[in-house]
């Protein structure tokens, strides 16, 4: 609303238009009504309303001209499910507004339930390739049982993630193509072993190495809900959120086209090459040939699911170097439920960050404590190794939180044992011999990224980062999530604490967050690396050594007191049923980007539409780079989902070699004409670029298509459920040279 009223408005709902009786009636005080702020009118639920229609009313009776409330509308059929009424009489368009509904504990349990029953083999699929990989390599290098049953299976996760890229590099180096049967075969294999290995230590110890308790349950119940959170709000999602998960869908879709890692883009996007980082796409595409559901609906599971599993690697980095399984449910409490990161990537739908920082905490705790450990630790710095080397594959940047943690732990650990010259080259030696393994598994795809980062092609970008990619509005809504103060304050204190006490990996942990602080300076510092690591991304990663200074302080209770695990436990389990219902919201619906009509609407171009056709989609030029453009609906999906091209390409190609054409400036190009489609200029523009077509979707964006109604240059070929499908007619005056 528009403010310029003082008097009161009254909200009417009804069971039709002619009924005289209100099912509810609220009267809105003008002095809480905002200015172009929609204003929430609440009231209880309605028994038996399922499936039934509903007419709502807005009135001002007192109201008078020049002191009247304006209601922000659309002047074209928005809803089609619905109608605008004015007075009484219809009209053409629709009113601006949102609906909601409260989530009772007891709606969300039936969710739950029917959800499991529904998805019980995708369940399955999950839980083995999330832990099977990794088990068998646990179970080929530290056969002995090094950890107690939750450790093993953390560990076996984070050597699941690791494994999957590599094992996707190494089948494309040997031309050998991946598929559902080779991914089983793999999956059998691994659970051979696995098996093997359990046995074996059946015989050897006559039971098997459980070592469960009242934390480890709680750690249960906290991951159960902190899943619940993650994947229920998506149930009737399409796709996954945010800009990001396009290019992430159609690069997991390349590797199972391809049977591998692909070498360009085509045929959906005219780029040349591919150095994009690409563990959570090979993970992705292994849950696509195991499960059989469709690549988009992988991205969604994997990358929600990703998002929960972060709580179990701080969990077992806070519980193995503070020695303290208090501590660990502590920062995995944290991590799912009260923290706004991880969860809030998914509005982004930076899912290869959240992959990179679910193996961080693993690798480096492997790395601790294969370089602290006395006598042999080949076996542990090979699991280290392939941490490591995952991790580089999964997220450049999470790779440079790896070395610059060890960095500052390799400097302490150095001054520390100063007077030991033994003991500090026995350090340097394991790192150095971690380093290199990781180096040796990788070193074919880092030879891919040097031959690339040298072409010149690729370097001649017209992308140059501006001040305003390290702002903190990067964060939106993030910024204000209730938690973000209390856990501040907590992990400043646990931060102190550990500072007090001399508590080594404390010291560390601060040290290491002042050196990420620091490499990830803005432009206007001027400095060197600027952009490798900007702010922002620092900032939204810092949920990991947050979590693990406020677990710091659950630490000395668990050892001062006996019952301090039960107590720390029940108190977890309570904050966690807490935390559940600001998790459940926490991603705006309106980030994704297909929606239901969507859908029908690609099916309808794929059947109707010619295939050399060219979209342009709604799209902006992102104003925190330059020559940086973003779809803003489901018209930027339509390569994958309808095989037609767009004026749109994945974000990506500012990092990719490009065909040979400045595809950055034509996207900025076409960017800056679908804000005004019926402009003689922008016609132009569409004629030299080839567009034959313009899609505007559900979602919505700058391409208003009431301005194309009326334009001779556009003709109406499709409009249903709030998606308008034009073609462009350049028989027009305007549209002519």
């Amino acid at each position: 609303y528009a403010r310029e009223n003082t008097q009161p408005l009254i909200f009417h709902l009804k069971s039709s238009p002619s009924s005289a009786e209100d099912l509810a009636t609220i009267v809105a005080d003008p002095e809480e009504i905002e200015n172009c702020v929609f204003y929430r009118f609440a009231f209880p639920p309605l028994p038996d309303s399922k499936d039934r229609s509903y007419f709502f009313l807005l009135e001002s009776p007192t109201s008078r001209p020049g002191d009247a409330f304006t209601a922000m509308h659309c002047p074209v059929d928005a809803y089609p499910e619905g109608r605008l009424y004015i007075d009484g009489q219809p009209q053409e368009g629709d009113l601006a507004f949102r609906t909601f509904y409260d989530y009772t504990l007891g709606a969300m349990a039936r969710d739950v339930w029917n959800g499991v029953a529904d998805n019980w083999g995708l369940i399955a699929v999950a839980a083995l390739m999330f832990t099977l990989p990794g088990y068998a390599l646990l179970a080929l290098l530290l056969p002995r049982y090094e950890f107690d049953l939750v450790e093993r299976l953390i560990v076996s996760m984070g050597l699941s993630l690791a494994f999957m890229p590599l094992i996707t590099l190494f089948y494309t180096l040997a031309g050998v193509r991946l598929g559902g049967a080779a991914v089983w075969a793999m999956m059998a294999v691994c659970g051979a072993i696995s098996f093997i290995s359990i046995a074996g230590g059946l015989v050897r110890r006559g039971r098997l190495a459980v070592g469960l308790d009242v934390i480890h349950l709680a750690l249960f119940v906290i991951l159960a809900l902190s899943l619940v959170a993650r994947l229920l709000p998506a149930r009737g999602w399409a796709v996954a959120p945010g800009s990001d998960s396009y290019h992430h869908t159609l690069i997991a879709q390349l590797i199972v086209e391809r049977g591998g890692l692909p070498s360009s883009y085509r045929p959906y996007a005219p780029l040349d090459s591919f150095i994009y980082h690409f563990g959570f796409h090979s993970m992705a595409a292994f849950f696509h040939w195991l499960s059989g559901i469709g690549m988009a609906k992988s991205v969604l599971v994997v990358g929600q699911t990703l998002s929960a599993l972060n709580l179990l690697s701080a969990f077992f980095f806070a519980e193995r170097l503070l020695r303290s399984r208090a501590a660990g449910l502590i920062s995995a409490l944290v991590v799912g439920l009260l923290s706004v990161f991880p969860a809030y990537y998914s509005n982004w739908g930076r899912f290869p960050q959240l992959t990179g920082l679910a193996i961080l905490p693993i690798a480096l705790a492997l790395t601790v404590e294969g370089l602290e450990r006395r006598g042999s630790s080949a076996r542990y710095l090979a699991a280290a190794s392939i941490a490591l080397a995952g991790l580089f594959l999964s997220h450049y940047r999470v790779l440079v939180f790896y070395l610059s943690f060890v960095a500052v732990y390799l400097l302490f650990a150095t001054y520390v044992n100063r007077n030991s010259a033994r003991e500090v080259s026995r350090v340097w030696l394991r790192l150095l011999a971690i380093g290199f393994l990781a180096l040796a598994l990788t070193w074919p795809w880092l030879q891919n990224l040097l031959n690339h980062l040298d072409s010149t092609s690729l370097l001649q970008t017209s992308y140059k980062p501006s001040k305003e990619i390290f702002s903190i509005e990067r964060l939106e809504g993030a910024v204000s999530f209730y938690s973000n103060y209390p856990l501040l304050a907590l992990s400043i204190l646990g931060a102190v604490w550990g500072l007090a006490r001399r508590e080594r990996l404390m010291i560390v942990l601060c040290l290491w967050v002042v050196v990420l602080l620091a490499i990830s300076n803005p432009c206007w510092a001027n400095l060197p690396g600027a952009g490798l690591v900007d702010f922002v991304t620092v900032l939204m990663s810092l949920f990991f050594p947050a979590s693990v200074a406020i677990g710091f302080l659950a630490a000395p209770f668990e050892r001062a007191m006996p019952q301090a695990r039960l107590l720390i436990g029940a108190l977890a389990v309570i904050l966690a049923f807490w935390g559940l219902g600001g998790m459940l919201t926490i991603v705006d619906p309106r980030s994704v980007y297909v929606k239901e009509a969507d859908q029908a609407a690609m099916e309808w171009i794929r059947e109707n539409v010619p295939q050399e056709a060219n979209f342009l989609v709604p799209s902006v030029v992102y104003n925190r780079a330059l020559n940086f453009v973003i779809g803003l609906d489901a018209g930027y999906w339509m390569p994958l989902l309808a095989g037609r091209d767009t004026t749109a390409p994945p974000i990506i190609y500012i990092t990719e070699r490009r065909a040979e054409r400045d595809l950055a400036a034509e996207a900025v190009s076409l960017s800056e004409a679908s804000s005004a489609p019926d402009a003689k200029e922008a016609l132009r523009v569409l004629r030299k670029e080839g567009v034959t077509h313009v899609y505007i979707g559900k979602r919505g964006g700058n391409i208003h298509p009431e301005r194309l109604m009326s334009d001779p240059d556009y003709q109406l070929i499709y409009h249903r459920e709030g998606v308008w499908i034009f073609e462009v007619n350049y028989g027009g005056t305007k549209g002519s040279d």
